[in-house]
């Protein structure tokens, strides 16, 4: 008895709902007459097309490919203006955004923007297309995911690494800097590299040592004769004569070698 009550708990349970056994239709009204005789006169009349059955899939094929290559103003508006950003920026650094609210993105912004630089989003499909024409086709391993451009119009590589140290909402990934397309480790060690001013003074320094030294060299045997002459003036000057000398120093040698 017990075991059927139990099986009783499994059956499916019923539960009674009202409802009407009429439904609610309503069928229109129909036309008069003179109504449907117009309509029938001026429906048109299509003649059926004969095309083959061969012909059929590949007419469908190039209706999908008109309605893919079909132009879109919006979006050749903003190629062109990813275009312009590749050209006339000649830092562009890709950074992986994390979800972030509107707030967290409007300070970065600032920060960014302090330090002469601009934060910028475009779509990954129209960045690859706009790189195409710029030979820049090697940065679309760094267009994956939802990407941010930190541009500007001149390199600034130590401002970009401490700001984005200070955002971690944004990942650096990689970027271009004048036409030279670096990981993110490249961009790090371009960072501690020291200023152009600096650089240059430096090399000036190599090239200015190099002309010093072939300048000395090239002038090291006039200087000895110049000192040799000397030194013979002012024997003559005091009354020695160099052959007297030159004896004397030769008789001095073998009586210290007998000594």
């Amino acid at each position: 008895m017990a075991a059927f009550k139990r099986g009783l708990l499994f059956l499916p349970q019923f539960q009674q709902v009202r409802c009407r056994s009429k439904v609610n239709i309503q069928k229109p009204k129909p036309r008069h007459d003179a109504r449907r005789l117009f309509e029938a006169i001026t429906q048109p009349i299509y003649l059926p097309e004969n095309i083959p059955h061969t012909e059929i899939c590949a007419r469908r094929r190039m209706k999908a490919l008109e309605v893919l290559n079909e132009v879109n103003p919006y979006e050749e508006f903003l190629l062109k203006q990813a275009k312009k950003l590749m050209r006339e920026n000649r830092m562009i650094a890709v950074c992986q955004a994390l979800p972030m609210s509107t707030e967290t993105m409007k300070a970065a912004k600032n920060k960014l923007v302090k330090k002469g630089m601009n934060l910028r989003f475009f779509n990954n499909s129209l960045m690859k297309r706009a790189a195409e024409d710029t030979g820049l086709v090697n940065m679309s391993p760094f267009l994956i995911g939802k990407n941010m451009y930190v541009v500007s119009e001149e390199p600034c590589v130590a401002d970009l690494v401490k700001t984005l140290r200070k955002i971690p909402d944004l990942i650096l990934l990689g970027g271009r800097v004048d036409n030279y397309i670096l990981t993110k480790e490249g961009l790090v060690k371009c960072s501690k590299l020291p200023s152009l001013d600096l650089m240059r003074g430096q090399l000036l320094t190599i090239l200015g040592s190099s002309a010093s030294r072939t300048r000395s060299l090239l002038g090291n045997h006039q200087q000895m004769l110049a000192r040799n002459l000397d030194q013979y003036v002012k024997q003559c000057q005091e009354g020695e004569s160099p052959q007297s000398s030159g004896e004397a120093a030769t008789a001095a040698a073998p009586s210290e070698e007998n000594s």
